[in-house]
């Protein structure tokens, strides 16, 4: 996904690529997708703007999120297939059903969030800019602050096989945890 609300698909693991979606308005941009299954995929981006297919990129369907117009930037799944949007604007919202109905997430602070990491079925990680990291041990009811080391934007993050977590951001940040989430350190 991407800008110009282009969608492309791949049947051979990335060799070639086909375009499999046009939006109408150019100026919209998708900046993350997730497939659910081989037929069902998600597709978020600027301004709210979200699309959903449920056979295989067949046909895609605008899908309305709320009443504001924030930029979805991460969307992930949990390991019970619960879902979960970071956005801008204290954006973080989830879904029990697949993505058919959001549920706003009371947010710990009104910034940008690009990613919620979930850990286990109830712990995730938020994250986000000016290294702003929270942690929520009840699917984001409530949320606790967690020191970073820089206050760098915090774009990525990855949950290692070891309960190991790394977050990456700008200016060639690392953090890794290695207490599931209760701190950070920079890695050199």
């Amino acid at each position: 996904v991407g800008h110009d609300a282009a969608i492309l698909a791949t049947a051979d693991a990335g060799l070639t690529w086909v375009h499999q979606f046009q939006g109408e308005n150019l100026q919209e941009s998708f900046l993350d997708v997730l497939a659910l299954d081989e037929r069902r995929v998600i597709a978020i981006g600027a301004y709210a703007l979200c699309y959903s297919t449920a056979d295989g990129g067949q046909t895609w369907a605008k899908q309305k999120i709320g009443d504001d117009d924030p930029h979805f930037n991460r969307l992930t799944r949990g390991p019970a297939g619960t879902l979960y949007i970071a956005g801008e604007r204290g954006t973080l919202l989830r879904s029990a059903d697949s993505g058919a109905n959001w549920l706003r997430l009371k947010a710990p602070y009104d910034g940008s969030f690009y990613g919620i990491m979930p850990l286990d079925r109830r712990t995730l990680i938020a994250h986000g800019l000016r290294g702003h990291i929270f942690r929520s041990v009840d699917d984001g009811a409530s949320w606790q602050p967690v020191a970073a080391p820089e206050p760098v934007l915090l774009a990525a993050g990855l949950l290692l096989r070891s309960n190991f977590l790394l977050l990456a951001g700008q200016a060639r940040t690392l953090l890794v945890s290695r207490d599931y989430g209760k701190s950070f350190a920079s890695v050199d």
